[in-house]
């Protein structure tokens, strides 16, 4: 129920099954889904999906998915996704009264989606949530692009391009913005011109209960988890600092990298990092990963808002981080983790080493982690989500009223 103790019907757009994918934007969509439909409202979810799995028994009645069957091709997909999701948003809208229709990041391509509907029905409320401004992931991820053959800085250049004009047509049409962090809102004003009163700050949750059940420990070996997911989360840096842990420093400590591809496995070999690398996890083997670990590393060279960075707090677990994109919103640095200059491996490594050196930091980082988490949950944030949607509501029939 809203604001106002009233049931709200909502569709939920994402690129990925958002409760099969490992992408933190499928997961944050999926996480907030679930707590709505267990407050009784109902929410539809429209999503690609390549598996005829459907949803299991353990999810509400009242959370529905909808799965796109799309073409194979690259970059075809993207338009099959678009045209498919938009005719089945429309159906939806066509069968029952739907309050809002919520596009979780620029790969949903929603300013097309969104257009479509406005011809189509003028009472539903469009909302775009943004993850990062793709014109600044984008600069940011150059970086990590340099050392790539031209052909992948090419394709790369080409997915760019299509998520910053879609990211752009996303803010146009929708008539509310929600933004990951204030990295993201600050930037969506400088780089598409959005007018600050359409955005609102709606900070990324997981389930209150996400620790729950879990034996959290200090691990005897210094041990530090990093998940990947492309060049842009940092990996190569992570491991040049494992590497220089044990040259500077004589430290021998254990490298966990989650979602590790082959490339990444073949950059631990060269730069002679051993490292226990996973694919994929299940979620229990995942807060098990957190719960064993000295620190969660992110070296991101951007990051709109980084999910396991409150996932690793709700264990206690401090993060070492780059300054970059909404990490310092994040990290409340020398408190519950450490900001370091972007790029700065001997700093990174430092920090790496004094964090595992000093169990009494460990203590202290501990307890303000675990705080910083709790506030963050799922809960709290689908509160935030109703009151703007209800607020939105109300102040679209009083226009309407006084129109």
């Amino acid at each position: 129920m809203d604001g106002k103790g009233e049931t709200v019907h909502l569709i939920f757009v994402v690129r990925f099954d958002p409760f099969k994918s490992s992408s933190g934007t499928e997961i944050f969509a999926g996480n907030l889904a679930l707590e709505l439909a267990k407050q009784g409202h109902e929410v539809e979810t429209v999503y690609e999906g390549r598996s005829s799995a459907g949803y299991s028994p353990s999810k509400p009645e009242n959370l529905k998915g909808h799965r796109l069957q799309l073409v194979g091709i690259p970059y075809v997909r993207s338009l099959d996704f678009r045209r498919k999701c938009s005719k089945r948003c429309s159906e939806l809208i066509k069968e029952s009264r739907i309050d809002a229709v919520i596009a979780f990041g620029a790969g949903t391509f929603s300013g097309y989606i969104f257009d479509r509907i406005k011809k189509l029905n003028g009472k539903t409320l469009l909302i775009y949530y943004a993850m990062d401004s793709m014109m600044m992931e984008f600069e940011r991820s150059k970086k990590s692009d340099e050392a790539a053959r031209l052909f992948t800085r090419f394709k790369r250049w080409i997915w760019y391009s299509a998520l910053i004009k879609s990211d752009k047509a996303s803010c146009i049409n929708s008539e509310l913005i929600f933004a990951s962090s204030k990295d993201t809102a600050n930037h969506l004003i400088a780089d598409y011109r959005v007018p600050l009163a359409k955005i609102n700050l709606l900070y990324e949750g997981i389930p209150d209960d996400f620790a729950v059940g879990q034996d959290v420990i200090d691990p005897s070996i210094p041990t530090f988890l990093h998940i990947t997911g492309g060049p842009r989360k940092g990996t190569d840096f992570f491991l040049k600092a494992m590497r220089l842990l044990e040259d500077k420093y004589g430290l021998s400590a254990r490298a966990i990298i989650i979602r590790a591809s082959q490339s990444n496995i073949k950059q631990a070999e060269t730069v002679g990092v051993e490292v226990d690398a996973y694919r994929s996890v299940n979620t229990l083997e995942l807060k098990h990963q957190y719960a064993s670990c000295t620190a969660f590393v992110s070296p991101s060279l951007s990051e709109g808002f980084c999910l396991p960075v409150i996932e690793a707090a709700m264990f206690g677990k401090p993060t070492i981080a780059f300054g970059s994109g909404s990490l310092p919103e994040l990290i409340n640095d020398g408190i519950d983790g450490f900001i370091v200059p972007i790029g700065d491996i001997n700093r990174l490594t430092e920090r790496m080493y004094q964090i595992s050196q000093d169990k009494d930091l460990r203590k202290r980082m501990h307890c303000a982690a675990k705080k910083k988490g709790q506030k963050l949950g799922i809960n709290e944030c689908s509160q935030k989500f109703l009151n703007i949607i209800t607020e939105t509501k109300v102040r679209r029939k009083m226009e309407n009223t006084h129109g």
